[in-house]
C-alpha cells in the first residue's frame, strides 16, 4: 500500500511471469487489466489522456469539470 502503479508494475510483472497458471498470456496481454484492478483496489487514478478518445476528453474543461 502507498505505492503508485509505476512503483509496483515491475514487481507485478515479475510475479506474473513466475505464475505457472497464467496459460499463454503474456504480461503485455494482461497489464492493462491488472492496472485497472490496481487502481480500483487502491483508489488511485492516473488520467492517461493519450488513451482517451477525443470525444471523451472534450467533455472536460481545463479545470476537470464537465462542461
Amino acid at each position: 500500500m502507498g505505492r503508485s502503479w509505476d512503483e509496483v508494475e515491475s514487481d507485478l510483472k515479475t510475479g506474473w511471469e513466475k505464475f505457472e497458471g497464467r496459460s499463454n498470456s503474456t504480461w503485455e496481454n494482461v497489464k492493462h487489466a491488472v492496472r485497472d484492478a490496481w487502481h480500483r483496489v487502491t483508489g488511485q487514478r492516473d488520467l492517461d489522456t493519450s488513451k482517451m478518445s477525443e470525444a471523451s476528453s472534450d467533455r472536460f474543461s481545463p479545470t476537470g469539470r464537465h462542461r
